[in-house]
């Protein structure tokens, strides 16, 4: 089978120079864009990709899309992001490199209760990034037809409604989550009201989240905190994405300045692609690809990895290129300019069947 390779380069920078051989277009509106040659075809909507397909003969004919998303973490369109392209080149510019916001708490030891009538609350603040979905965790004392409405709002128990959930049918004990639009630094507060049946909000007695303050039919209860979890992200500085198609080769390369508050370790490479984790079929309608090895002599086979439970184990470390034999008409080879980070597995999940592989540079 023919052989495609993919380059992986992550880098800290202050400047980078680039010369094209091409004519440049630039536009600003970055949103869906596309990049092909002979051997490889790319479809993207902003630093994410959507679609990746292959032709080892380079001919065009392109096999069927290999995954559903891939990229690197951490790096997302920001408003001022360009989007420049030549023949063989898309560059994305002035991204921005963010980081899992750690706020929250989810020690507890008292069980709340919650009684007709009554709200129980939690203030916290947010100091930057943006957050887009908070949880908190519910005892409901082995019932199964509990249920309570949870609001997000402004400022605190008075403030402006941001977004609602009625938590229906509540199991015992299970954190409870509220989505919603993208919200900046501030001071927020999450409330408990609506009882139906029996139900609390986990807590505890002490001072676990800083400028945070646990209410109780709007008035603070001071030495006492709720569990909550609050999901985002945080800046950690700028990058640009560079991809570059030479033949059959794919050349991804990031390169970030941080800002000095943040820095990550890695930014690694997420590709998710197709996998039945049930049964015994490893052909290319179950799996994309046979086995894998690498530079450092480490081999896998696909049968090692199906009807798995334990995410993790596919894991090639100091190797400087992992090679995926396919189960389609073509084998992909990982490089780094760097010994590569672990390529991980994770099994499929119930709502799409999907792996997740990671290759970190």
């Amino acid at each position: 089978m023919g052989s495609t390779c993919m380059t992986v380069r992550a880098a800290l920078i202050l400047a980078t120079a680039v010369l094209v051989a091409f004519p440049v277009a630039t536009r600003a509106d970055v949103g869906e864009w596309a990049l092909a040659n002979r051997h490889i075809e790319i479809r993207a909507d902003g630093a994410e990709l959507t679609h990746l397909a292959f032709d080892p003969a380079g001919k065009k004919n392109f096999g069927r899309n290999l995954i559903q998303t891939a990229g690197f973490a951490g790096i997302e369109v920001a408003p001022g992001t360009r989007l420049e392209e030549t023949r063989d080149t898309v560059r994305l510019l002035d991204c921005d490199s963010v980081v899992p916001m750690d706020r929250g708490n989810e020690t507890a030891d008292v069980p709340a209760l919650l009684h007709e009538g009554e709200t129980f609350g939690q203030s916290f603040v947010i100091d930057s990034g943006t957050f887009t979905r908070i949880a908190v965790k519910l005892p409901t004392w082995n019932t199964t037809d509990s249920a309570a409405t949870i609001a997000l709002k402004r400022a605190g128990p008075g403030g402006d409604v941001i977004a609602t959930r009625r938590a229906e049918n509540v199991r015992d004990n299970s954190w409870q989550e509220l989505t919603f639009d993208p919200q900046a630094a501030g001071t927020y507060y999450v409330e408990l009201s609506e009882l139906k049946g029996q139900l609390g909000w986990w807590s505890l007695r002490g001072d676990a989240l800083p400028d945070g303050q646990a209410f109780a039919d709007g008035q603070p209860q001071e030495g006492l905190e709720r569990t909550i979890r609050i999901t985002g992200t945080r800046p950690a500085g700028t990058a640009d994405l560079t991809l570059a198609l030479n033949g059959p080769t794919l050349t991804l390369q990031l390169d970030v300045t941080p800002n000095g508050a943040e820095r990550p370790d890695s930014w690694p490479l997420n590709l998710v692609t197709y996998w039945v984790n049930e049964g015994y079929d490893v052909s290319k309608d179950s799996v994309p690809f046979k086995r894998f090895f690498s530079s450092s002599q480490r081999y896998f086979a696909v049968e090692q990895l199906k009807r798995s439970d334990i995410g993790g184990h596919l894991v090639f470390f100091g190797s400087e290129w992992i090679e995926a034999e396919g189960t389609d008409d073509y084998d992909l080879r990982f490089s780094g300019g760097e010994s590569l980070a672990p390529m991980g597995h994770r099994p499929g999940r119930a709502d799409d069947g999907a792996e997740d592989s990671v290759l970190g540079a």
